[in-house]
Parts: structure tokens; sequence; C-alpha cells
């Protein structure tokens, strides 16, 4: 029960820092007010589409394994934050996406979907479909910087890194938190698959 509080706590406070629109935002070349460190780290909070997948793929993680196989999973799961770093020098480098949004957007779908099924027999395709997945979230975070100095970017990076980071872990925390209720995989799949296709339709 404790974790369960603690997990609804969190939730609720990053769900008051997001923005009201579905629609990611920070794709015009501009990370607002704030630069470097603080900017980065509210960055993935302020998009829901960033929010959550990385909610998302850190409650995969978490549900898709055995408390005996959990540990050798977070290596590779943290690894794919490099791939969202790679994603964003990307974007800085002039290398975009197409219909970057419309693949934000069915990233979400179809992370809902494996959150709802999970099983253990799809853990590797699971991990190559978000790892194609942080790298387009990467070049979003990417062209989110714009024309930002080099200092100031790497530390926008930086914070995003972070931020997402503990976003994994708060997802993971969630699992945790809810795995006794049969419901919860497949309540907090749908959500994020209904997000996906709400973007994918607007």
């Amino acid at each position: 029960m404790k974790y369960l509080i603690t997990a609804s706590a969190l939730g609720s406070a990053m769900l008051a820092l997001t923005t009201p629109a579905l629609a990611h935002t920070g794709h015009t070349g501009s990370v607002g007010a704030l630069t470097g460190l603080s900017a980065g780290l509210l960055h993935p909070f302020t998009g829901l589409d960033h929010l959550l997948a990385a909610l998302a793929i850190g409650y995969w993680a978490a549900s898709s394994t055995s408390n005996k196989n959990r540990r050798a999973l977070n290596p590779p799961l943290f690894l794919l934050l490099g791939l969202t770093g790679l994603g964003a020098i990307a974007a800085l480098a002039g290398i975009t996406a197409p219909a970057l949004e419309t693949g934000l957007a069915l990233s979400l779908l179809i992370l809902g979907l494996m959150v709802s099924f999970t099983s253990p027999r799809l853990q590797q395709i699971g991990l190559l479909t978000i790892a194609l997945f942080a790298g387009l979230h990467g070049v979003a975070h990417g062209i989110a910087l714009g024309t930002e100095a080099a200092g100031p970017a790497i530390s926008f990076l930086a914070g995003v890194l972070i931020a997402t980071a503990l976003l994994y872990v708060l997802g993971a925390a969630l699992s945790e938190a809810t795995r006794k209720l049969q419901f919860a995989s497949s309540a907090f799949g749908s959500v994020i698959a209904l997000t996906g296709i709400a973007l994918l339709i607007t």
C-alpha cells in the first residue's frame, strides 16, 4: 500500500507539471524561458507524449519480467537513454525523422499495447521497439533545442536524460505498486494507447 501511495503522489505531482495540450511542445526550436539543465529536467514532464512514453517503458520493464530476471533487464533499458541522446544530437546536426509527430503518437499507441499485453516471450522484440522509440523521442528533444549554444544544449540534454531515467524508475515503481491488481496493466496501457490515438487524429 505504501508503494501505491508513493507512486500516486509522485504521479500526481508530475501530471501537475504537464501542459494541458496533448501535442508535444517545443518542436519549433525553442526551449522556452528556461535554458540549460533546468529546462532539460522539466522538458520530459511538459510534453505528455514524452512523459507517458518514459513511464510506459519503466512500467513495461518491471511488469514483463520476473523478480529473478528484473535486474538483468535494467542495464539494456538504461542504455536506451544513450539512444535518446544520440537522437537529440542527430537532430542538432540537422537530421530529422519524417512525420515526427505521427511517429511520437504511434509510439504511445504501441507502448500502451505493450503495457497492456506484457509477455516475457516478447522481451527482446520489446527492447528493439523501445530502442526505436527512444531514438525518435531523442530527435524531438533535439529539435526542441533549436539554436541553443553548445553549453546550454549539453546541459539541456543531461537534464532530459536524468528526468527520463527518473520517469523510468517511477514507471517501474507504479508497476510494483499495482502488481497484485489484475486490471492495472490493462488500465494504464489503455490510457497510454488512447492518448496515442488522440494524438494521431488531432
